[in-house]
């Protein structure tokens, strides 16, 4: 059990050189400790509240909410690529 969000996480193992890894690893949510927050911490400076207020509401440091916020402009980065990709290019536009 993850001790941050109390989820079952399968583990690997790699059979010729015997390291362990989970499947978080290689994600943006890897190795962070208050996983529960990141919704709520989103929802908060997405309603233009201050990142010491959003501490202060969360009971989390200001470091930690900086470190959210990072992870939010990583997170939507990524989303956004994906959204650029399903659309294809425009060659031209018309105006009536």
């Amino acid at each position: 059990m993850r001790k941050c969000d109390s989820h079952k996480v399968q583990r690997y193992g790699c059979k010729a050189c015997g390291r362990r890894f989970s499947g978080a690893t290689g994600t943006l949510e890897f190795r962070q400790h208050k996983r529960r927050e990141n919704p709520m911490v989103r929802k908060l400076l997405g309603a233009a509240v201050s990142m010491n207020e959003v501490g202060r509401i969360l009971r989390i440091t200001y470091k930690t909410v900086a470190r959210k916020l990072v992870y939010w402009s990583k997170k939507c980065e990524a989303e956004n690529e994906e959204i650029l990709r399903a659309y294809h290019e425009v060659d031209s536009v018309q105006f009536d």
